[in-house]
């Protein structure tokens, strides 16, 4: 299978002429669900509390801020993915 990448045109064009892409990180993706959620107050509950804690150090892991994702499809006709990531429709 044929991995596919959707971009803007822009973004498209350097690919084509750096032969590079982009790994993002994750605090810099645009949907919520794609990365994970930290609560801003622990709650009274103990479990909870450490749970929150361990959410904590995960997020503040170094690693965390040296690793991308590249995001990659084997589907390349998903209208949905047209719209959001190829400058509505208007990319590559």
């Amino acid at each position: 299978m044929i991995p596919y990448k959707y971009v803007s045109l822009a973004d498209g064009q350097r690919i084509l002429e750096d032969h590079s892409v982009l790994f993002s990180q994750p605090k810099h993706f645009n949907d919520p669900f794609d990365a994970p959620a930290y609560p801003e107050e622990p709650s009274e509950d103990p479990v909870s509390a450490i749970l929150a804690q361990l959410q904590t150090m995960g997020k503040n892991m170094i690693w965390a801020q040296n690793t991308g994702i590249l995001s990659l499809t084997h589907t390349p006709v998903n209208a949905l993915m047209w719209a959001h990531y190829a400058d509505k429709h208007r990319g590559m």
